[in-house]
């Protein structure tokens, strides 16, 4: 998901909004959000236009379940340079679609060996 905030930055720098920020409402099910260098982004976790700008990345990490969709949804927040919150602009939902790759195909198997011993 590539976000880039700078051009609204620029028209909202007028009054007092230096930040778009991202706010995690609800986590994935199937799945977590893992930021920079692995940092687990769960409900409440805070992240920045700032963050995404210098190399932040927010990566969706499936948890190898048999699930083919998830979903998470984010808050977008005005702050000002002090980290306040302006306003709440929008809660969006991202939708994920998962794609297996070299997923095996389930296979059963009935191989009963039964030993009869006569006593």
């Amino acid at each position: 998901m590539q976000v880039d905030a700078r051009p609204l930055l620029r028209r909202l720098s007028a009054v007092g909004v230096e930040q778009v920020g991202y706010t995690v409402v609800d986590a994935p099910r199937h799945g977590r959000l893992a930021v920079g260098d692995g940092v687990n982004a769960t409900a409440g976790y805070r992240l920045t236009s700032r963050q995404l700008d210098t190399g932040d990345v927010v990566l969706y990490v499936h948890d190898r379940s048999d699930t083919v969709r998830d979903r998470f949804r984010l808050a977008v927040e005005l702050r000002t340079v002090a980290d306040e919150v302006v306003a709440v602009d929008h809660v969006i939902t991202v939708n994920v679609t998962i794609r297996p790759i070299n997923d095996e195909k389930f296979e059963l198997r009935r191989e009963a060996k039964l030993d009869v011993l006569q006593v």
